[in-house]
C-alpha cells in the first residue's frame, strides 16, 4: 500500500487507519525536509512502504526548524 501524507494533525491515534505513522521534520518553504536525518532515511522509507503489498504507513511531518 503506498504511503500516505498527513495534510492534517489527527485529533488521536484512533483516527488513524495505517498501521504505521511515521514522523518527519516539516518541510520549508522550498518543499523539501530541513533535518538531514529525515532527508537520509526518506528513500529506504519509500522503499519498504511504497509498494502495493506493504504495510500501509502515514507520515506527519512535524518540528519547524526554528523550534
Amino acid at each position: 500500500m503506498p504511503l500516505c501524507e498527513s495534510k492534517i494533525k489527527p485529533k488521536s491515534w484512533g483516527d488513524i487507519e495505517e498501521q504505521f505513522a511515521i514522523f518527519y521534520a516539516s518541510k520549508g518553504d522550498d518543499g523539501i525536509m530541513w533535518c538531514p536525518d529525515c532527508r537520509a532515511v526518506k528513500e529506504v522509507v519509500e522503499e519498504i512502504f511504497d509498494k502495493e503489498d506493504a504495510a500501509s504507513a502515514l507520515i506527519i511531518y512535524v518540528g519547524q526548524k526554528p523550534e
